[in-house]
């Protein structure tokens, strides 16, 4: 239900200034992000005017704070040498499962995260992660085919574009998942975790 408090919260927004003079821009980098910036911002704002924040609010005490939350679901590391492609820190990571640092390494020791070691830190690939923020059944069938390869190579595989189809296998990972129906989406729920208590607020600072 769409309630007063949504609306309230969506005139806050000057939604002129979502809508960036694209013509200033110096480089067609600026463009693209400039773009993706406001596209994202506009299908936020169509998103928020049907939803009901009022559960919402009284977890997060401000806009800032749940704005905050939702971006914690992105990946804070792009590693391009080697290409890696984006990433989350362990850190990273711990805030948007809420999980504790030592529960997410306790997960990559056992097997039920993919992660690499670059720069002397662990990080975990985003490709491995479906929409719903699950390690994909699709991804985990081929991280089998390869359990015996190193991680970093595996990871830089998995960006690289085949020479002949021009696709990388990331994608093709993307295309099986969004194939397979919702009774096998549904059952990868039952994937075995890592059972602990409610996590504290993760810890900042330099990941080990």
């Amino acid at each position: 239900m769409r309630r007063e408090g949504t609306s309230q919260w969506r005139n806050l927004v000057d939604e002129s200034q979502l809508f960036i003079t694209i013509d200033t821009m110096d480089s067609p980098t600026e463009h693209a992000d400039a773009v993706a910036r406001t596209l994202l911002a506009a299908a936020l704002l169509e998103r928020l005017a049907n939803t009901d924040l009022d559960h919402a609010m009284q977890i997060y005490p401000s806009p800032e704070a749940l704005a905050a939350r939702m971006l914690d679901t992105l990946p804070d590391t792009l590693v391009t040498d080697p290409l890696v492609g984006p990433a989350y820190s362990a850190p990273a990571l711990a805030r948007w499962k809420q999980l504790t640092r030592q529960a997410v390494d306790q997960q990559r020791r056992a097997g039920r995260l993919f992660a690499v070691m670059v720069d002397r830190r662990w990080l975990y690939p985003a490709v491995q992660f479906d929409n719903y923020g699950r390690q994909s059944a699709s991804f985990r069938a081929v991280l089998e085919q390869h359990r015996n390869e190193d991680p970093v190579e595996v990871a830089i595989w998995l960006e690289t574009p085949d020479q002949e189809s021009g696709i990388a296998p990331k994608a093709a990972i993307r295309r099986a998942e969004g194939d397979r129906t919702a009774a096998e989406r549904f059952f990868d729920s039952f994937v075995p975790t890592i059972i602990q208590p409610p996590a504290m607020p993760a810890e900042s600072g330099p990941d080990e």
